[in-house]
């Protein structure tokens, strides 16, 4: 009596609404969308380069001292006041000037190509507080403070900054040869990675492979594995040893000084190439 009831009332149903209802006992799924919340990983945040964060220092200029621009692209100004197209020029990160003349904001500094104002807090004459400081054994990471000032220094020319990554043995090497004062005329070959740069600089004005060390060239050999490295030849000794400081040849990020045997670093079968 019951089923014959349901089954008048489901046709009912049907009759009137164009529907068809499901048995009582039939499992009803309820789909619900509350909506999906994605939790970023760390790994997937966005990498940002972290900014130079100062000591706290006070610099005591005076005049005739040399001192060093803590900030990139430092007006340098006709008068001691930030007005209107008074710029002369501007400075450099790390570059070198002498003050001249003190003012109570603002002091007169002479740079290689022109002179002018400067803001004080731009400057500092502890040179610790721009350059790096590299120490044999460790290991530097993206957020070093060394890493942060040398990427700087470079304006993060090979996008190491960028990236994320540990300190690379390219970037050491390209830093300390600006830090020689040597200017190397890069042909426009990318990426510059170790173990190419024999076959990028063949022919280059100012470069010279050759099979010899000399104090401040550049080994670059190529392992067993095909991995290639680079390191700064910082002193060839009368035996014909050498001591070298690079980054990256047994742990990614590691700075490294090693003084090898002529029969040691032979077998490395390496090429130095000493720019002018």
């Amino acid at each position: 009596m019951l089923i014959a009831f349901w089954e008048v009332l489901k046709d009912l149903w049907f009759f009137v609404l164009g529907k068809q209802i499901q048995q009582p006992d039939a499992a009803v799924a309820v789909s619900v969308d509350v909506g999906r919340v994605d939790k970023q990983s760390d790994t997937e945040k966005e990498k940002i380069v972290p900014e130079i964060k100062y000591d706290t220092y006070d610099s005591e200029l005076v005049s005739g001292q040399k001192v060093f621009v803590r900030v990139d692209g430092t007006p340098c100004l006709q008068k001691p006041i930030i007005s209107y197209d008074t710029v002369v020029g501007r400075l450099k990160y790390g570059e070198e000037v002498y003050v001249d003349d003190l003012g109570k904001d603002f002091v007169h500094v002479q740079s290689i190509n022109f002179s002018g104002w400067v803001e004080s807090s731009s400057l500092t004459d502890s040179k610790s507080l721009v350059y790096p400081e590299f120490k044999s054994g460790y290991v530097y990471g993206d957020s070093n403070r060394e890493v942060v000032k040398l990427r700087q220094y470079l304006k993060d020319e090979l996008l190491g900054g960028e990236l994320g990554l540990a300190l690379q043995p390219e970037e050491y090497v390209v830093y300390r040869l600006n830090q020689r004062g040597s200017r190397v005329a890069w042909p426009q070959v990318r990426p510059r990675l170790a173990g190419d740069w024999k076959t990028i600089l063949k022919g280059v004005r100012g470069a010279t492979i050759s099979l010899t060390p000399h104090t401040g060239s550049v080994l670059e050999m190529i392992d067993d594995d095909n991995s290639g490295f680079l390191a700064m030849v910082e002193e060839v000794k009368p035996d014909n040893s050498i001591k070298i400081t690079g980054v990256g040849r047994e742990r990614e990020g590691e700075l490294r000084e090693e003084v090898l045997a002529h029969a040691e670093w032979i077998e490395w079968r390496p090429v130095f190439i000493t720019f002018t």
